[in-house]
């Protein structure tokens, strides 16, 4: 299980719906334009967060006239939101989000974050691939996506440009995952990641890299019949949609499997 962080604190995440929790009780605001502020806020925890980029960010480039009174407004309901109960002993709000010098900052120790502990994750069992080995690798990256509930910013990806932050942060998720696919693969758990990758290459057609894992788990399984036909699928859908051959890699990986060696 991932390590949770201190409950009696403030929780915030963003894999997934933007939620905030303190002492377990949601203390997330309702409406979409505070939780997005809340959500930029977060992904740039204890950075100085210019006035002038949150309202580029929730209007993109078409903001109102009074946007930043808008966003005066905003924080000062959040202040509100994040308001700590009699007895918590946590930071009030003023000092949870400091007005700067024409910005804001969100001040909160990353571990409070699901974003952070899900990068410390990744980042550490990367460094455990790297290194030789491969089940706590897997167990690591395991954890990392354990935090995902969802697409990131799910409930935000409508307002401004919260939609490109989503799209980079669930890039990195199926990054994560092929990571710790290839850990199991090393593990000699071809069997148990060939139904995932299935699934996984008929939601990403394009993606060569998990095509070349799905042969490879296959290949592995004794199905070289089965590699072959996800070498014939991946091609066929590479030229249809962009007009391109399969890279080296998976013609390489394919060579090998009609040779009978090991891809």
């Amino acid at each position: 299980m991932p390590e949770q962080p201190n409950r009696r604190q403030l929780e915030f995440r963003v894999l997934g719906p933007v939620e905030v929790y303190r002492a377990s009780r949601p203390c997330t605001p309702s409406a979409p334009k505070q939780r997005a502020v809340l959500a930029l806020l977060i992904l740039h925890a204890n950075e100085f967060v210019p006035v002038n980029r949150l309202v580029d960010d929730l209007w993109e480039h078409r903001s109102p006239a009074r946007a930043v009174a808008a966003v005066q407004v905003y924080i000062a309901a959040l202040r509100k939101a994040l308001l700590p109960r009699a007895g918590a002993g946590s930071a009030g709000p003023a000092q949870l989000i400091e007005t700067c010098s024409n910005g804001y900052l969100l001040r909160v120790p990353p571990e409070q974050i699901d974003l952070h502990r899900y990068r410390r994750l990744a980042a550490e069992g990367d460094r455990a691939l790297a290194a030789g080995q491969p089940e706590r690798a897997s167990s690591l990256l395991d954890e990392a996506l354990v935090l995902w509930r969802g697409p990131a910013l799910a409930d935000l990806t409508d307002i401004g440009l919260l939609g490109r932050y989503a799209e980079s942060l669930d890039c990195t998720r199926l990054s994560v995952i092929e990571r710790r696919i290839e850990a199991d693969l090393r593990l000699g758990r071809h069997a148990a990641v060939a139904d995932e990758l299935e699934s996984l290459c008929r939601r990403h057609p394009l993606r060569e890299s998990i095509h070349l894992q799905l042969m490879v788990a296959h290949w592995r399984c004794g199905r070289r019949a089965e590699a072959l036909a996800a070498y014939q699928r991946v091609r066929r859908t590479l030229i249809d949609k962009l007009g391109l051959e399969p890279g080296e890699q998976l013609r390489a990986t394919q060579q090998a499997v009609l040779r009978g060696v090991e891809p």
